[in-house]
């Protein structure tokens, strides 16, 4: 396997789009030294390193933009950030590659700032005019190492500045175009963006030779400009957070060792061999003692048996994987979530320590936040400090076995048990570990949707209890001290990590800590595609066995003939390969939502090609590819992301299409299935969980405005199914029996969330799923053939009195800032307008828009429009017939209105549109009512 580290022969990169296969690696990413007075300037950095290793807080890393400052404006560090020492490592003509061969060379080396601050780049472009994409390539390694070599410095990684008089220069655009990039590059915990660039211009764009004479180089000004404009951020960086330990600081005083186990056995048994023993021991965390349910198997008479630590997912109980003790493994999995309704045993937390309980009535778990939405102050608030400790104590517990071999302790950890492995990771008495799933980044960058690939790049203010916790608790702020072998299984659309952030876990190993991950496409909570992997790894590392299992594969996208992006994918050991999947995906960002398609690749030499057609060449297109070897290992490559646009003249060849492509494999927990008449489709299997497809969300496949969904279902039994959507909306499905094919037509207005909202519109939809009714039976249905088709016009049902009342179920478009009442006011009181209050209407909050088809067979519209009396907002009310105002209620407060009918004549149209927007002064408060709204023929 491949061990992560930058060096000249090893170079974790994503390869740019302009150069053609088997091309030298860009010369932006291989490291470079340069000629005598450089390397006299290095040496002497070398020295100073050495020197002040032990009082440098600040580290400046440049080009000549940074060197020069010492000269040009001496003492503006000291008299910016008083008491702050710092170490300029700018080179005057410094490209990225020349950086990158100082920091593999020691001018870092021994390092602990506080911060870094990092600006380069612009003579990628003036030298040589590097694209933008090789350019940020190569800063991108640069902040890798720094945060590889000095785990403990945040890094501040600031835009390119401009250059050139005005914005149309060349060389501008070009930094600009690297500078659009960079934000991807931040995580905001360890890693920050930051432009100051307008710092620098004028309202019209122009950079003036009163700062910067030369138009790319300060002076003494220009030095003040960059140091006024970045204060505030290195400021809070530097001393604006409290200290706080990494994880090796934290564990260090811990001894999982200490006080008496007290073990008490809960019941013991020897049956076909095998020894299974249940009991509780004491734990002793945060000065209180926890009583942790434990349970132990082994064959019986067992001497020097390998250790396995196995822990249990979220809500989940101790279950020792049988398969390993039948290996002659000794198993201890251990409870950790705390009580649980109808469980006899469990771990049991004193009062203070509550928090330890998954169960939010027992606890509830703490994060970033208290119980009552506080952020923490202390990292042992939290319950993942808890729940390692707890996991510590129990690896202390099987070492103390009669049958366990210290020396050879192995761990693997599922679903949360994977995200608590990385902790366990580091203790030095494991040698190899496996985490399915868990893998962290969920706080701050999942709850605040801060996704890698969001366009625009997004990065919310980070709250105080995220900054105690990130750097602590969180999974990946262990990377850096890890020193077990960690292999990494999980699905691609599954919750933890988001899939790409993921691997940046292992960017941060040490590179002699050996890793490799593997990714199921279209996986959710499940990995049962993965082969064989948990078990190789763990008797490769942990017993010795010499197992095959290949190095890293590599891979990049690059344009291929006509414009179209491909993936180019090089595995090692092609000659054992049993089976190799390339999968795409079109735009999302996040990656519960995607949809990854098969791609079918050509073999050239030892390199597959496939091709990966897009609908827009300015939004990103991802891949990555999954290789099964055959003694079952499978590994995936590194996931990789471009904008089509930005390596090349590239083209949009892939089109939409109405018909959604069947089969079992684009369906959660469904299998190949055929009907009467040979048409094939697919079977749900799992009646519990029922099937979802993410399908929908990929833009060849997304619904055309006003569609509906059509499909085919055949069922001997008539079963009730509840149909989702974004798992929200949901409506009951009846499948009524047949002994032939039955077709089905859903309007997406006949979906509802639980707030009584309706979804307004099938192309808002990323996800579908099918679930069954109690006492239904999914897995009796088979479905195929789903497809868009034109709406129905649908239109509101006329009464016995020839009214045709509206209601959102009426509604082809329903869309409400909070939500939309049927005869009530949106606060859920009766409708009252001017005083008046009335049993049937709509009750709705601005911004608000409900539109209903007509097709033409209504003439009149009769209603009571009006800001509803129980608010005083201002708002606005206006309908439009076909996309034409026919009423406007100007801006109008419920405190002044005066309640008029309206007849609004909508003879021949196709729609009706309500609409109620904000008057100007906020949302707050603007509560409207459309009141006696029907149509008559």
């Amino acid at each position: 396997m491949k061990k992560h580290t930058v060096n000249y022969s090893i170079i974790l990169v994503a390869l740019l789009g302009q150069m053609t296969f088997g091309e030298a690696l860009p010369e932006t990413v291989v490291p470079e030294p340069r000629d005598n007075w450089w390397m006299q300037r290095h040496e002497e950095k070398l020295r100073e390193v050495e020197q002040k290793k032990n009082e440098i807080d600040l580290v400046l890393i440049g080009d000549s933009i940074t060197h020069f400052m010492d000269d040009r404006a001496p003492g503006i560090i000291q008299q910016t950030f008083p008491g702050v020492t710092y170490l300029n490592l700018g080179f005057s003509a410094d490209r990225t590659e020349n950086v990158l061969w100082r920091l593999q060379n020691g001018e870092i080396e021994g390092l602990s700032p506080r911060l870094t601050m990092i600006m380069i780049g612009t003579n990628n472009t003036g030298h040589r005019n590097d694209p933008a994409e090789a350019t940020v390539e190569g800063i991108r390694l640069i902040v890798e190492e720094v945060c590889r070599r000095m785990p403990q410095t945040k890094v501040l990684l600031l835009s390119v500045f401009p250059r050139g008089a005005t914005p149309d220069d060349g060389h501008r655009k070009r930094n600009e175009e690297i500078n659009d990039l960079l934000p991807t590059l931040a995580d905001n915990h360890t890693v920050f963006h930051l432009s100051i660039n307008d710092a620098f211009l004028d309202a019209e764009g122009g950079l003036s030779n009163e700062i910067m004479p030369d138009l790319l180089h300060p002076n003494a000004a220009g030095y003040k400009v960059w140091m006024d404009a970045v204060k505030p951020t290195v400021e809070m960086l530097l001393a604006g957070q409290p200290k706080v330990p990494t994880p090796p600081e934290i564990w260090a005083d811990y001894n999982p060792d200490k006080g008496d186990f007290k073990e008490e056995i809960v019941s013991e048994k020897t049956r076909d061999g095998i020894y299974t023993r249940e009991s509780y021991i004491s734990a002793y965390v945060n000065g209180e003692e926890i009583r942790v349910y434990c349970k132990y198997a082994v064959k019986e008479g067992a001497r020097n048996a390998p250790g396995l630590m196995d822990v249990h997912g979220w809500m989940g109980a101790p279950n020792p994987d049988m398969s390993f003790v039948n290996d002659g493994w000794a198993v201890l999995s251990h409870g950790y979530c705390g009580k649980v309704k109808g469980r006899p045993h469990y771990t049991k937390y004193p009062k203070k320590l509550l928090q330890g309980n998954m169960d939010r009535a027992e606890g509830p778990p703490v994060w970033s936040y208290t119980e009552g939405r506080e952020p923490i102050t202390d990292y042992r608030q939290t319950s993942d400090y808890l729940w390692y400790a707890i996991q510590r104590r129990a690896l202390s517990y099987l070492l103390s076995q009669k049958e366990v071999d210290a020396s050879r302790i192995g761990s693997k950890g599922y679903s949360y048990g994977g995200t608590i492995m990385w902790n366990l990771g580091m203790d030095p008495r494991v040698k190899a570990t496996v985490a399915y799933f868990g893998i962290g980044w969920n706080e701050y960058y999942r709850s605040k949707q801060v996704w890698m690939y969001n366009q625009p790049y997004q990065t919310p203010k980070m709250d105080e209890g995220e900054k105690i916790y990130l750097p602590t608790m969180a999974p990946q702020a262990h990377a850096p001290y890890i020193t077990a072998a960690t292999l990494w299984l999980n699905g691609s659309n599954d919750h933890h990590g988001g899939h790409e952030r993921s691997e940046l876990m292992f960017n941060r190993f040490s590179p002699d800590v050996p890793w490799d991950f593997a990714v199921q496409a279209r996986g959710h909570h499940n990995t049962e595609k993965l082969g064989d992997g948990c078990k190789l790894w763990l008797e490769k590392h942990v017993l010795g066995r010499d197992h095959f299992w290949p190095e890293r594969p590599e891979s990049e996208i690059r344009l291929g003939a006509g414009g179209v992006p491909e993936l180019h994918l090089t595995p090692s050991n092609p000659d054992r390969i049993k089976e190799l999947q390339i999968v795409q995906c079109l735009k999302m960002a996040n990656n519960i939502e995607r949809y990854w398609r098969d791609v079918k690749p050509v073999r050239k030499g030892n390199t597959w090609i496939a091709k990966l057609p897009v609908m827009n060449v300015d939004e990103y297109v991802f891949s990555y590819a999954s290789i099964r070897y055959d003694n079952e290992c499978v590994v995936s490559s590194d996931f990789e992301a471009v904008i089509p646009s930005q390596i090349g003249d590239a083209l949009a060849t892939d089109k939409k299409a109405d018909e959604l492509p069947g089969g079992a494999d684009r369906w959660s927990h469904a299998a190949p299935a055929e009907g009467i008449g040979g048409i094939t489709g697919f079977r749900p299997i799992d009646n519990r969980r029922g099937t979802k497809s993410e399908q929908f969300s990929d833009p060849k496949w997304r619904a055309p405005a006003d569609a509906d969904l059509s499909f085919k279902f055949y069922c001997t039994q008539p079963q009730t199914l509840i149909l989702t959507a974004n798992g929200r909306f949901a409506m009951d499905v009846e499948i009524t029996a047949s002994d032939e094919w039955q077709s089905m037509t859903i309007h997406a207005g006949q979906l509802m969330n639980p707030e009584g909202v309706v979804l307004g519109n099938w192309s808002d939809v990323k996800n579908v799923g099918f679930k069954p009714k109690a006492g239904s039976d999914i897995t009796k249905v088979v479905f195929a053939d789903f497809q868009w088709k034109a709406s129905s016009g649908k239109v509101p049902e006329v009464n016995a009195d020839g009214r045709a009342y509206l209601d959102q179920a009426a509604a082809v478009y329903c869309e409400s800032h909070w939500r939309v009442m049927d005869d009530k006011g949106v606060e859920g009181k009766p409708l009252s307008i001017s005083g008046t209050t009335y049993e049937r209407g709509l009750g709705v909050h601005s911004n608000s828009e409900i539109k209903y088809s007509l097709n033409g067979l209504f003439s009149t519209f009769y209603v009571i429009p009006g800001p509803d009396d129980a608010h005083h907002g201002l708002l606005e009310m206006t309908i439009l017939v076909d996309g034409r105002a026919l009423y406007s209620s100007g801006k109008v407060r419920s405190t002044t209105f005066e309640a008029k009918p309206l007849e609004i004549p909508v003879q021949g149209a196709g729609e009706l549109t309500l609409v109620v927007t904000d008057g100007g002064d906020g949302q707050g408060g603007d509560h409207a009512s459309w009141a006696d709204a029907y149509l008559m023929k």
